[in-house]
């Protein structure tokens, strides 16, 4: 996904439920709030082999915005995931608010 514009996760935006997103891309994506490549609110994800790179937000998660909200305290899972050249004014590569985070070798 490459040079989508939006206020929240202009990339893709996933609420609520399961993400699995395996071997692609999100390049160049803008937020006019949060969440330049990927915003997520009370998702489940799986992110293998994804590279983020030049996507920007205003707010919070250049990259990556993840929230996680009770009663939904999903799982986060990044392996091998790569953070290239992301911009926030909070949390540059990924933000991550509440759930519980697995960072698998994601490179930032």
């Amino acid at each position: 996904v490459e040079d989508c514009e939006s206020r929240n996760g202009a990339g893709v935006h996933a609420q609520p439920g399961q993400l699995a997103m395996i071997d692609c891309e999100l390049v160049g994506n803008r937020a006019s709030n949060n969440g330049g490549g990927l915003w997520g609110q009370a998702v489940a994800l799986r992110i293998q082999h994804v590279r983020f790179a030049g996507n920007a937000a205003a707010g919070k998660g250049g990259g990556v915005y993840v929230h996680s909200s009770l009663p939904y305290d999903e799982s986060m899972l990044f392996s091998g995931a790569v953070f290239h050249d992301n911009a926030a004014d909070v949390g540059g590569g990924a933000f991550v608010g509440g759930g519980e985070f697995t960072n698998g070798l994601a490179n930032f």
